[in-house]
């Protein structure tokens, strides 16, 4: 394997820890007002 440099190891390491951060802001607060205008589609009315 080539050398890469030492941002490389930790790049999907942010991307995964971003991501868990959005999914448990999500999971945590539930459906709100803001999150019902973004997605309308869910079904859930309030």
């Amino acid at each position: 394997m080539p050398e890469m440099p030492r941002w490389m190891y930790a790049f999907p390491v942010v991307l995964l820890i971003m991501a868990a951060v959005v999914v448990f802001a999500f999971t945590r607060t539930g459906p709100t007002d803001n999150q019902n205008t973004h997605a309308p589609a869910t079904g859930q009315t309030h």
